[in-house]
């Protein structure tokens, strides 16, 4: 079985603590909304990297904490 050690792992993604900055709104039912496709509801999965989504989700849900 092989694993990965920390160091050769790639470096987290870096996304704004901003949701305009993410492409993100709420809207007035406190729903989280693409400001592009204000219809469509919140993707959870951007890419095939589960790690990319996890640091993109965690942006998200940090920033609409806030």
């Amino acid at each position: 079985m092989f694993r990965r050690l920390p160091g050769s792992l790639p470096e987290d993604p870096k996304f704004p603590a901003d949701l305009n900055q993410l492409g993100y709104f709420i809207n007035e039912k406190s729903q989280i909304r693409q400001i592009n496709k204000p219809d469509e509801k919140f993707d959870f999965y951007i890419t095939n990297n589960d790690r990319y989504n996890d640091v993109h989700r965690e942006a998200i849900n940090g920033e609409s904490m806030s």
